[in-house]
């Protein structure tokens, strides 16, 4: 998982976006666009902050844009914000220093979470999607998602998901076939499973920092089990090892 992906996870200043990737190239790194913040005030109420600078919050909705020139696209963002403020002394005077402190709650299309290798398959890939769409504005429903990958990662390996007479088996059931065969990323993905039980089940709230530990635990699986196709690399490396030198294109 990439740090910057982390670093949305919690609140950070506006002047200090992460430089995250864009979703619709994979290519080109996302920029800050226009950003719009709304705070608290009312008609009714046009300063209930009793004229302190220091103290309003709100929404905020804008868009980043890809920086690709062939791309350009626009990432929609929005979330919350409160005020930062730093008192600075300029030419000798007090300067009061003003910025938004924001905690993303959306982001369509969203970047996404993990990295995952060409071999994923794509029902696989589709869960993770999912996950990375609804991770910032609904935690619980991303360990759904991730935990949905799983089941579909044991559909890719063929461990059976309903009994002879047609009854469901349950994922404890089906990572305990897949464990025999695959111990270690069986046990990470045995991880997410109860994670994401506890997100349908249990009424503490799942953060969106706990929800990416348990993406973390997922990708670390994955890349176990699909790990990225190096043939092109294996075979150029043995010609080289043949030919004792470097190997050219004639």
């Amino acid at each position: 998982m990439r740090a910057q992906i982390r670093k949305l996870a919690e609140p950070f200043s506006e002047r200090d976006w992460p430089a995250l990737t864009c979703p619709t190239c994979e290519e080109g790194a996302l920029n800050v666009g226009k950003f719009i913040y709304e705070d608290h005030t009312t008609e009714e109420d046009p300063d209930p902050y009793d004229g302190d600078p220091t103290a309003p919050q709100g929404c905020f909705h804008g868009h980043l844009i890809c920086n690709r020139g062939r791309c350009g696209a626009w990432i929609l963002v929005g979330g919350t914000y409160e005020t930062g403020w730093e008192l600075l002394i300029r030419d000798g005077e007090n300067f009061l220093d003003l910025w938004a402190i924001v905690t993303v709650r959306t982001l369509l299309p969203a970047p996404q979470i993990i990295e995952l290798t060409a071999t994923v398959p794509q029902p696989v890939a589709d869960e993770i999607r999912r996950a990375s769409t609804l991770v910032w504005m609904d935690s619980q429903a991303a360990v759904g998602a991730l935990r949905s990958a799983v089941e579909r990662v044991m559909d890719d390996h063929n461990i059976a998901k309903v009994t002879q007479k047609g009854g469901w088996i349950s994922l404890d059931s089906r990572l305990k076939d897949f464990k025999k065969t695959m111990p270690s990323p069986g046990a990470l993905l045995e991880a997410t499973k109860w994670v994401g039980n506890s997100g349908v089940h249990d009424p503490r709230k799942i953060t969106t920092r706990e929800a990416l530990k348990t993406a973390e635990m997922i990708e670390v699986a994955l890349h176990e089990i699909y790990p990225r196709d190096d043939n092109a690399i294996r075979e150029h490396a043995a010609q080289i090892n043949l030919n004792k030198g470097l190997v050219r294109p004639e």
